[in-house]
């Protein structure tokens, strides 16, 4: 640790921000040109944005901050803190009456649903609040209490447009999306963020899950003006059914006549708790909340009354309401205060009250429900989000009031389609001899059937089989290992050990059978472990613990279920391209450079990305972790990783970036016998608030750029490689379609390497969105890429030739994937840490069988306080994470 001197001073040194590439300086670099692609077939596209139209009358909006606190009705006491909040939908009752009452003449007020108000002319004077009680009715009282306001100039907006502001009015982009959002608000359920909602329409997933289609809404600001971008959207919300009925689909109809196991009483307890819900015998002023789950049926719940007379709640019910229970033996809800009151409330006569969103996490099998319901071609989809927007926006009076328009009809664009790379594969016999045969990939995708690996660098001799579906017979698993060895040879891997000993393992203890079958494997030269498992996430995480942690080696899983399909050679053909890479080598690569300026030089690909869980336990931390992949080969193919765990809180900055660049600059000097010139930096995830802030501390790009050159330079003073750095976003909301066939798949969706960087694109920084993939179900979603450093100073058309080849290169599959491999590699690798430190990364509920007993508690949550962290053995020097 390092201490400052004894009375030295230490004068604050305000540190320089790193300012992203803008247009403007792409243009000023490129000679005045304009920086947009032009290589490609061009054609339109549509997309699913709306122009919005502001009224050139409308100058200023005006922002209010507003409390809102319920006081207790006559003659009662002061209520908690919990009781004086104000609910949003009473809320926009509030504000509606305050507008009406309180100012001359009547205004219309937007109600963000917090604590934000805003109006079209001010109605207060600078400095002046106003407080004031409103009575909803006899016994529900607001005190609302307005601040001064803040003038909020509309012009702003459009300045940034033609590039005279730096920033974007992000708060006078919220007064907007304010006032677009009150139809839909008022009109239907709003769930999360700007998403809304319908009960018409809704499809049932089996158990308490049922799909509500609707749309979600955000404002983008781009080179055309102003635009809405609405996205056909579903959630989750809870089926509108009786308890028992839920029960009776999610268990067994014979549950509720013989009660739950302990497994699922854990399972139910943690599904329902929070729940709202009504009873159906009697009336309720309010919904009763669900605390949790009895562990005994209704029979043995016994109670007092209040004249001393014991009794259970089964007979409570038979007696007092004349409602005799039809399964007496199954267990209640309690609908009590939580370490206060318990109330036991008979599952059936609790009803689920409709439109609560379901926060759960889906299992596997919901997932796939899903995956099927959202399976529409993607015309359909924007025909049915359309005709949704228009049917909620009916009445556009707020909007008119705020000087505001939006066109009905779906903005066009120009798009390109971009030609694929050529891809190299091995040797093949030719009549001019042996020669490597060159493909081009068509529609995104290609076959590889009858061609050779390019390398296989390592003969395959130790290793083995753990079979763990007791199910799946020897013999079965035996034919599938020679023919995907079969397989694998045809296609150039070299494997001596072409009959691996089988072991039988118990699903429960995998510790047990990976010691006995590592020991007869070599060892610490085993050199890789094919297992296979049934769907069960539990035993993967173990595994994965067992191979990639305590022994140092890859493991590839094969699922029994996909062995022996009609489809299971391309299953193999799968299987055995991530047994390549696992031990070191290529699939293939690309016979044409990445860009021209790419194949001068020596270059690094780098993909930064972190994971993203879920909740691990009651009063747990989620716990992220930031991995960084970097390629080491000269046709980046072969990469090389390291991650580390993020500090808990919003900020998710990555702390140790410096040392984990580092330690990939010096494995790329041990390949290439020297430091890269030039580092390709893809950052996954960031949006625009995380690297256009004015703040260095918070602004990330800031930092990371600046972790960059310092592990260049704690390596070598003076070293200082030139550097591209490209956020990548796949998690925006715009798509795509066509109405012209010749760019469109069989799926209905626009072709791969569709690129869109006109119109819709950033006004400041530079832009493009691009469709790399085959969109097999649904609409395709884009990738969005944004520039914000090019010191090898590439042109639009070298930067989006670039992106698209990376798309190519994701080496497990024959197809081209939706972002680029760096990223990809980097977002696999931080799940796999993640999963190492033995937190979940499904959706499946209730305790799990316990694991084999690990001194480190690993594949289990851990009880303590804070969860352990193994993280992936140093003696991983492959792509095991594929």
């Amino acid at each position: 640790m390092e201490v400052e001197a004894a009375g030295a001073t230490a004068d604050p040194v305000e540190e320089t921000l790193v300012q992203p590439l803008t247009l403007a300086e792409m243009r000023a670099k490129q000679g005045g040109r304009e920086p947009k692609g032009t290589i490609g077939r061009e054609f339109v596209v549509t997309s699913n944005l709306l122009t919005i139209n502001i009224d050139p009358k409308l100058t200023t909006l005006y922002q209010y901050s507003v409390d809102l606190e319920r006081l207790p009705p006559p003659g009662r006491g002061p209520l908690s803190e919990k009781a004086r909040r104000v609910r949003t939908n009473m809320g926009y009752r509030v504000i509606e009456k305050v507008g009406n009452e309180w100012f001359d003449p009547p205004t219309v007020l937007a109600y963000d649903g917090k604590n934000t108000v805003y109006s079209v002319r001010n109605l207060l004077e600078p400095g002046e609040s106003k407080e004031q009680d409103i009575a909803l009715d006899e016994r529900l009282i607001i005190r609302v209490k307005f601040s001064a306001p803040s003038a909020l100039p509309v012009s702003a907006i459009y300045e940034y447009i033609r590039d005279e502001l730096d920033t974007s009015r992000q708060d006078v982009l919220n007064a907007i999306q304010t006032v677009l959002n009150f139809n839909p608000r008022t009109r239907l359920t709003p769930v999360k963020k700007n998403g809304f909602y319908m009960q018409e329409g809704e499809v049932a997933m089996g158990g308490p899950v049922t799909l509500w289609p609707g749309f979600k809404q955000g404002i983008k600001v781009g080179q055309g003006g102003l635009y809405l971008n609405i996205s056909h959207s579903r959630t989750e919300m809870w089926k509108d059914a009786t308890l028992d009925e839920i029960i009776r689909v999610c268990v067994h109809p014979d549950a509720l006549r013989i009660g739950l196991n302990d497994r699922d009483i854990f399972r139910f307890d943690n599904l329902f708790k929070k729940l709202d819900v009504k009873p159906l015998h009697r009336e309720a002023r309010k919904p009763m909340r669900i605390v949790g789950v009895s562990r005994v049926p209704a029979s043995e719940i016994r109670f007092k009354l209040e004249d001393g007379v014991a009794t259970n709640v089964a007979e409570y019910f038979a007696n007092r309401y004349n409602r005799p229970l039809r399964f007496p033996n199954f267990q209640c809800v309690d609908t009590g205060v939580p370490n206060k009151r318990e109330i036991w409330t008979p599952m059936e006569v609790v009803r689920i009250i409709a439109g609560q969103h379901y926060k759960k996490p889906l299992t596997r099998k919901e997932q796939g429900e899903r995956l099927k319901i959202e399976n529409v071609r993607p015309h359909i989809t924007f025909n049915k989000l359309k005709q949704m927007y228009e049917h909620v926006n009916d009445d556009d009076r707020i909007l008119k009031v705020f000087g505001l328009d939006v066109n009905r009809t779906f903005v066009q664009v120009k798009a390109r389609l971009l030609t694929p790379p050529l891809l190299m594969y091995g040797l093949r016999q030719t009549p001019d001899g042996l020669r490597r045969l060159v493909l081009r990939p068509e529609n995104g995708s290609w076959n590889m059937s009858g061609n050779t690996l390019y390398e296989s660098n390592v003969d395959l001799t130790n290793w083995g089989v753990i079979n763990f579906d007791h199910r799946f017979e020897l013999s079965h698993v035996q034919r599938f290992v020679q023919d995907l060895v079969k397989l694998a040879r045809e296609n150039g891997m070299r494997i001596t050990n072409v009959s691996p000993r089988i072991y039988l393992g118990d699903p429960s203890n995998p510790r047990q059978v990976f010691e006995e079958a590592v020991a007869q494997c070599g060892g610490n030269k085993c050199q890789l472990m094919l297992v296979l498992k049934t769907v069960d996430d539990q035993l993967y995480q173990n595994v994965k613990v067992e191979s990639d942690t305590r022994y140092g080696f890859p493991s590839q899983v094969v699922l029994t279920s996909k062995v022996g399909r009609g489809d299971s050679q391309s299953y193999r053909s799968n299987v055995a391209l991530k047994m390549n890479m696992k031990l070191g080598s290529r699939n293939y690569i690309l016979e044409t450079s990445y860009t021209e300026k790419l194949s001068e030089q020596k270059v690094m690909a780098i993909g930064i990305a972190i994971s993203r869980g879920r909740q691990i336990g009651k009063g747990l931390e989620q716990r992220h972790f930031a991995a960084a992949v970097g390629s080491m080969d000269s046709k980046m193919m072969h990469y090389q990783s390291r991650s580390c765990e993020l500090a808990p809180g919003k900020d998710k900055g990555i702390p140790r970036l410096d040392k984990m660049i580092k330690e990939l600059l010096k494995d790329f000097r041990e390949t290439s016998n020297s430091y890269p010139e030039t580092l390709l930096v893809f950052r996954e995830g960031l949006t625009e608030g995380r690297w256009a802030v004015k703040n260095a501390e918070r602004n990330v790009f800031h930092r990371e750029m600046t972790a960059i050159w310092k592990a260049c330079n704690d390596l070598e003073n003076g070293y200082k490689p030139k550097v591209v750095y490209i956020v990548v976003n796949k998690g925006n909301r715009a798509r795509f379609i066509t109405d012209d066939n010749n760019f469109t798949d069989r799926s209905g969706n626009v072709k791969p390497g569709t690129v869109v960087d006109t119109q819709i694109v950033s006004p400041r920084y530079p832009e493009f969105y691009l469709i790399s993939h085959v969109g097999l179900q649904g609409t395709a979603r884009p990738c969005k890429y944004t520039i914000l450093w090019d010191e090898l100073e590439m042109s639009m058309d070298e930067l989006q030739e670039m992106c698209h080849n990376f798309c190519y290169t994701f080496a497990r599959c024959t197809k081209a994937v939706s972002m680029v491999a760096p990223v990809y590699y980097a977002s696999l690798m931080a799940l796999r840490e993640m999963l190492l430190s033995g937190q979940s990364i499904t959706g499946d509920e209730g305790p799990k069988k316990d694991p084999a007993p690990t001194p480190e508690g690993v594949g289990q949550p851990s009880s303590s306080s804070e969860p352990l962290d193994m993280g992936a053995n140093s003696n991983l020097k492959t792509m095991f994470y594929v």
